[in-house]
């Protein structure tokens, strides 16, 4: 008889598009909020809904249900899915501080400061307007830990004859284009009013 196998990744188990799955695999499983705006909290129950710790364990349940426990375990073997997990800050400064301190990420320290997938900055300004920083790892000497593509190349490389899919990819697997969605459909259902829109 014929048999066949089935390689699993990590993005077909949690969702079939995983925002942030650069993150989980780098093990950066904090999600930043900077500033005490209520619409933090909104945003953060929309990520958390879907791929926060909770969430995450209930989806690897659900998958060794449909898929089996031992297919399951393997393809998630050296991973640590913890699913994301909020961290605040009062000020920009310091996240700054956290992201620059020597213990950021240094396993060779005894009390290590874990890995921040990314983090949100808003205010609303006036009539409707608001200012929104999202802070994500573009450091282009640091490829290991980079999230987003770093703005200090050409965006264009004239001697490339097809697309470079590498950034667009950056974007997806890092959660920026998921966690700006977020963003654009909170602030819309607040100014509008309409809890559907």
């Amino acid at each position: 008889g014929n048999s066949f196998t089935t390689d699993y990744h990590v993005e077909d188990i949690i969702r079939p598009s995983f925002p942030f799955q650069k993150c989980m695999m780098d093990e950066q499983y904090l999600f930043g909020f900077v500033g005490d705006d209520p619409i933090n909290d909104e945003i953060w129950e929309i990520i958390k809904e879907g791929y926060g710790e909770q969430s995450v364990q209930m989806q690897l349940a659900q998958a060794k249900i449909q898929m089996g426990a031992t297919v399951i375990d393997q393809a998630v073997e050296n991973l640590n899915l913890k699913g994301l997990t909020r961290k605040n800050f009062k000020t920009s400064g310091e996240l700054e501080s956290y992201v620059k301190s020597r213990r950021y990420m240094n396993e060779d320290v005894s009390e290590e400061l874990p890995g921040l997938c990314g983090a949100v900055q808003i205010s609303k300004v006036e009539g409707g307007k608001y200012h929104i920083k999202l802070r994500y790892d573009d450091d282009y000497y640091d490829e290991e830990n980079q999230q987003v593509p770093t703005p200090r190349l050409e965006v264009v490389d004239q001697l490339e004859r097809i697309p470079d899919y590498e950034p667009f990819e950056m974007y997806e697997t890092s959660g920026f284009n998921y966690v700006m969605n977020v963003i654009h459909n909170v602030i819309l259902r607040r100014e509008t009013g309409n809890p559907k829109a």
